[in-house]
């Protein structure tokens, strides 16, 4: 009888399919923004931060970084 069952489970997992779901982040863009004037401490932070964080990220969006100075940070 457990030959049986696995025997009938197995061949219910091999004839499946298995489709992969899609990456959410292919193609996209992710702004980040800085409440700072360029070339302050924080932009330069955010800048390293962007510049590496792609990778790490399934779908390898793209980063840009925005200054606003003067918006609440």
């Amino acid at each position: 009888m457990k030959t049986a069952v696995f025997a009938l489970s197995f061949l219910l997992v091999w004839i499946s399919e298995v489709h992969p779901q899609p990456v959410f982040y292919q193609g996209q863009t992710i702004n980040i923004v800085v409440g700072v004037p360029a070339g302050d401490v924080y932009d330069l932070w955010s800048r390293l931060i962007a510049a590496h964080m792609g990778k790490h990220i399934p779908g390898r969006p793209e980063f840009i970084v925005q200054n606003m100075p003067g918006a609440g940070s």
